[in-house]
């Protein structure tokens, strides 16, 4: 199983395989954990992200703990 990771406030994972594919939703870090947990995981991709001129220090702050919490 491979899952592939949004790591934005309204982002989430897909799960894939080569017979299954399911999109699932963020909802909080223990929800993901125990969704993760059901599945063989034999690789993640986490999406490259960066901010931009556009978000606002907190905003920021946000992102980069959502990006820490999938890298745990």
């Amino acid at each position: 199983m491979i899952v592939a990771i949004d790591p934005g406030k309204s982002g989430g994972c897909v799960l894939a395989s080569h017979d299954h594919l399911e999109a699932v939703p963020w909802k909080s870090p223990e929800q993901m954990a125990a969704k993760l947990a059901q599945h063989p995981i034999q690789r993640a991709y986490l999406e490259h992200v960066f901010g931009t001129a556009t978000l606002t220090h907190a905003k920021i702050f946000e992102f980069g703990r959502n990006v820490g919490q999938w890298e745990g």
